[in-house]
């Protein structure tokens, strides 16, 4: 589970793709180049494409999850009596 800076980053980078619905890395990199460093976006872009939510060819990033995006919130938890037996 993903989460603290890099679930809000991984949900920034997947609602660019998602709405562009494809576009290059390089300049998908250049837009968030300010908030975050190569290394860093090049694990969010993987975990997005582990997740088959993003696909890479030649560097052009498509998004190919559903075309609803449906987020949930990690800062909520459930206790264990919530939890269905």
């Amino acid at each position: 589970m993903i989460v603290g800076r890099d679930a809000i980053a991984t949900k920034m980078l997947a609602e660019c793709i998602h709405e562009l619905r494809e576009v290059s890395s390089g300049h998908l990199y250049a837009m968030v180049m300010g908030v975050m460093n190569l290394q860093t976006y090049k694990v969010l872009i993987g975990n997005l494409k582990r997740a088959g939510l993003v696909s890479e060819e030649y560097h052009l990033l498509t998004w190919i999850g559903p075309d609803q995006l449906e987020f949930v919130d990690s800062t909520s938890t459930k206790e264990a009596t919530d939890v269905p037996l």
